[in-house]
């Protein structure tokens, strides 16, 4: 298959198999945006078969190079609208109802966190992704080169810092 899910619990993470990155992959580089634009139009032709609704709130694609993208992320993150529990798509039929056990997730724009470090200064980070979080944390514990393997970007140190380091 050209694309496959990752487990997740709240929003919906798809991976293409792509060659040279997966052990079986059988999408070239070549076909990769295709293959993203496929599956992108596929999600957004399928309906909540209750209300018909739409059940795709919005689709992220990776901006990373693909070949960069760890093995447990995804290079397509998808917000549903609503609860979806089933699907229906004009040509392909049905999916689901499945069980709801949704129990909660990582990616809710709904959350905040209160971080502290002799290194911060008082001040609003803006929204961030949840995902955010356990980078930063790593990040604050000096194993900022760990952090790259992880999904979500460090917070801290903040930009401006980081920028610092990087010219220096």
């Amino acid at each position: 298959m050209d694309a496959f899910a990752l487990p997740s619990f709240y929003d919906g993470r798809v991976r293409i198999n792509l060659e040279g990155r997966e052990s079986r992959g059988t999408v070239s580089r070549d076909r990769y945006a295709d293959v993203l634009s496929d599956v992108r139009k596929l999600l957004a032709e399928c309906r909540e078969p209750r209300t018909g609704t739409p059940v795709l709130e919005s689709a992220i694609v990776e901006q990373r190079d693909p070949y960069d993208i760890g093995p447990t992320q995804p290079d397509l993150y998808i917000h549903w609208k609503g609860t979806p529990i089933a699907f229906t798509h004009p040509e392909l039929g049905q999916i689901g109802p499945l069980p709801y056990r949704r129990t909660g997730g990582h990616t809710n724009p709904l959350g905040f966190a209160y971080l502290s470090g002799s290194d911060w200064q008082p001040a609003d980070y803006g929204v961030r992704n949840s995902l955010d979080i356990v980078p930063t944390v790593i990040a604050m514990l000096g194993e900022g080169d760990r952090a790259r393997e992880l999904s979500g970007e460090p917070i801290w140190p903040p930009r401006q810092e980081r920028s610092r380091r990087s010219a220096a």
